[in-house]
């Protein structure tokens, strides 16, 4: 039977977090903030973080090299206890029009993760990020960009209530440091840099 997940968000000793999802949590790997703010709130309980993110995956969309196995078979030998989910911002390139797709997509992704036992006992609690906005580097599509990934980060708040499952919005925190008089925080406008991940990692905390 599904699980549950509310915020404050609470884990077990020896929970196993699963990150998944587009670039936002790939970078994770490389700048580590999200998971080193996980062990320091919980600095006992010996957590495992394994990254499965991938740049521009979608839910119903995760391209791998043959042989790599699908994501439910990572999961799987994982023992995935707990999943924080990145989508959205790859799916909002299809604009208002691709919304009821996507919500579609989204309830189908989310009513199968929540049937599964990657764990061998329970099902798995989850956690939907919203997408991250993009910062103004001079390019008139970052105020297009961010007006379609609002509409889909509204998507997946509605979902995660449908669904009983967490909800984080770091979208406030990052829009108010992007207004900022700096440029630092997204290489390119989206992709965050060190400081733009810290302050992600923080809002989302």
């Amino acid at each position: 039977p599904p699980v549950e997940t509310s915020l404050p968000l609470t884990v077990a000793p020896k929970t196993r977090i699963a990150l998944i999802g587009n670039l936002l949590l790939d970078n994770e790997r490389r700048q580590g903030h999200l998971e080193t703010l996980l062990h320091q709130r919980f600095p006992q309980h010996q957590l495992s973080v394994r990254n499965l993110s991938w740049p521009a995956d979608e839910i119903d969309l995760q391209p791998r090299p043959d042989n790599f196995g699908d994501l439910d078979q990572h999961l799987l030998y994982f023992k995935a206890d707990l999943i924080i989910a990145a989508f959205g911002y790859n799916e909002s390139f299809a604009g208002p029009e691709g919304i009821k797709p996507f919500i579609n997509r989204l309830d189908t992704f989310l009513e199968h993760l929540k049937s599964q036992a990657y764990n061998g006992t329970t099902a798995p609690r989850i956690v939907l990020l919203a997408p991250t906005p993009d910062e103004n580097l001079g390019s008139f599509k970052a105020r297009e960009n961010n007006t379609n990934s609002a509409l889909y980060a509204d998507a997946l708040r509605a979902a995660a209530a449908r669904h009983k499952l967490a909800y984080v919005n770091t979208r406030p925190a990052l829009q108010s440091a992007f207004a900022e008089p700096r440029t630092n925080y997204t290489t390119d406008g989206h992709s965050l840099t060190k400081d733009g991940h810290d302050l992600f990692a923080r809002a989302a905390y």
